[in-house]
């Protein structure tokens, strides 16, 4: 007998012959660059992150997604959670604009901050103080209604618009121009979560709530509700104009994200290679959209 752990006789059965290896799946090039994980723009999407480290990005890059940030400079003025720089992109522009909330007591308040010195990068000295950071200026202050959303016209780039939480719109024609905002109109409802500007047509707005998108096709003059009933019941959170499209719009929702072929007016589920989860902001970049989740991550896929 031999190596029976049941003390049992061997029976002279002849084994079993082993089950061939299963070779290696190999994945092309297109399904690598699909589902590879962007560590660099994850840690930009994380609450704790380095506010110098991303300036000095800015000037580098001249170009940066939407982000979820927690603070843009050491002062007072810390930007709130989902709220979104907005960079001017023009060669030779360093116009950076951020909604910021104030909670000094000698200023409190809501605002929007503007830099023109988005190229400095910021150093951190030995003893830990920070020098050549960006001066900031309130160029809006919106006393106790939040700033939500700011963002450039991408076929007018010096056209800028931000909106606050209850809705109300501002526009300035040429950023680098002196003199307050303008202010066209206000959305029909409140709980404003973002605006996104069409690609080409800069007249042309989306302003998402919690359960309506709105479009304003006279630079926020008047605003039209669309796409009722289109998207199942949820709750909405993002909204982006895709850049290399008149008409397309995406959303992200509670229960994921959703394409519009026609600025808004009907939706349909963008949910091949993005995960059934709560989306709480979307964001283009490059070619891909990206998703940023709540407990799954960050996700992308191509646009259409």
């Amino acid at each position: 007998m031999v190596g029976n752990p049941r003390g049992k006789p061997n029976q002279g059965k002849a084994r079993r012959p082993a089950k061939p290896e299963r070779p290696p799946r190999i994945e092309d090039e297109d399904e690598k660059r699909e589902h590879e994980f962007e560590f660099d723009l994850l840690r930009q999407h994380e609450e704790q992150f380095d506010p110098q480290r991303w300036l000095q990005g800015m000037s580098q890059k001249r170009q940066m997604p939407q982000a979820t940030l927690e603070t843009i400079d050491p002062g007072p003025a810390v930007l709130k959670k989902r709220d979104e720089p907005a960079v001017d992109v023009r060669p030779g522009s360093n116009v950076i604009l951020v909604c910021a909330h104030n909670d000094s007591a000698a200023g409190a308040g809501n605002r929007l901050m503007m830099t023109t010195e988005g190229d400095r990068e910021p150093t951190r000295q030995p003893d830990g103080t920070v020098v050549n950071q960006p001066s900031w200026s309130a160029v809006i202050d919106n006393g106790s209604d939040p700033m939500v959303s700011v963002a450039f016209a991408r076929s007018e780039p010096a056209k800028a618009y931000a909106i606050s939480q209850s809705g109300r719109l501002y526009r300035k024609d040429d950023i680098d121009a002196g003199g307050a905002w303008s202010q066209p109109g206000q959305s029909p409802v409140g709980d404003v979560r973002q605006l996104a500007v069409n690609s080409r047509h800069s007249g042309h707005l989306y302003a998402v709530t919690g359960y309506n998108v709105f479009r304003s096709v006279d630079s926020g003059a008047s605003w039209a509700h669309v796409g009722a009933g289109s998207v199942p019941l949820s709750e909405f959170n993002s909204i982006v104009a895709d850049p290399g499209s008149a008409t397309r719009v995406y959303l992200g929702t509670d229960i994921g994200v959703f394409v519009s072929d026609d600025e808004g007016d009907t939706w349909h589920p963008f949910d091949v290679a993005l995960p059934n989860a709560e989306v709480l902001q979307i964001f283009v970049s490059g070619s891909y959209l990206y998703a940023v989740t709540h407990g799954r991550g960050l996700w992308r896929r191509r646009l259409c």
